[in-house]
């Protein structure tokens, strides 16, 4: 049976084809750096965004795509990517930033961090260096990130169809699970955000009510829920005061 991630290579073995004459280098010499996101959608936390920059001929058997992958299969893969990529980073943009400039554009504001992290760790003099270097940034989805000197191309649902955008996802959502786990649920246990990452899962919305919001919570996520709080309590206070009327010895 053909290991997923062997499609994945040949795909960004494809692009550095498509690029080499660009650089007027050969394919082999085109380094890829996948970028993903995790943690758009949650109630609660930061979004991460990793970046991995990939040689030609980089391989490690089970990438995939971090949602299909089990979490004992991510963290041990993340490790694997770590040691066997030329660099990678990952950056948190904090929920305060998110309610400040809206989700999309902390997104891409972790992604372009990441990307120049990473690309600064693989090259330290790069922003010496006389001509580009021989890199082409594949983010998943449909959006760029602002840059003046990157070639980027934005590949729909790459992070199954790139190996250096699978291996993004797998330490974007790795390091930012880690990230819910140690810091912030260790600071608020109330919110179990060790078991839903920050997501809007029956039992968050439970502690949300119950507790109220803490200062990692996504002000501009949680809307609906705070306007149905506010209802249910009108609601309530309607319905007591309608009883004090009809209770009242007129």
């Amino acid at each position: 049976m053909l290991d997923v991630s062997q499609s994945l290579i040949a795909f960004d073995d494809e692009k550095r084809r498509q690029y080499a004459e660009l650089f007027g280098v050969a394919p082999e010499e085109v380094i890829i750096v996948g970028v993903d996101e995790a943690g758009r959608g949650p109630l609660a936390g930061p979004v991460a965004a990793g970046a991995v920059a990939v040689r030609c001929g980089t391989g490690i058997v089970g990438v995939n795509d971090s949602k299909k992958l089990s979490e004992k299969r991510r963290n041990k893969l993340r490790e694997e990517i770590r040691e066997n990529t030329l660099a990678n980073s990952v950056d948190l943009v904090p929920a305060k930033i998110i309610d400040s400039v809206n989700i999309l554009e902390a997104t891409l504001f972790a992604m372009r961090n990441a990307v120049y992290c990473c690309i600064e760790t693989a090259f330290p003099d790069v922003r010496e260096s006389a001509k580009p270097l021989p890199i082409v940034i594949l983010v998943d989805g449909n959006k760029k990130f602002e840059n003046n000197d990157l070639i980027q191309e934005t590949v729909v649902g790459g992070d199954a169809k790139s190996f250096a955008i699978a291996c993004a996802s797998i330490m974007a959502k790795t390091v930012r699970d880690e990230y819910m786990i140690n810091h912030i649920a260790a600071e608020y246990p109330d919110y179990a955000f060790d078991k839903h990452k920050g997501y809007g899962t029956r039992e968050h919305i439970a502690a949300i009510n119950k507790y109220g919001l803490c200062s990692e919570h996504r002000r501009t996520f949680v809307k609906k829920i705070l306007a149905k709080q506010q209802a249910a309590q009108a609601a309530k206070l309607a319905e007591v005061a309608k009883q004090e009327v009809e209770d009242y010895p007129f």
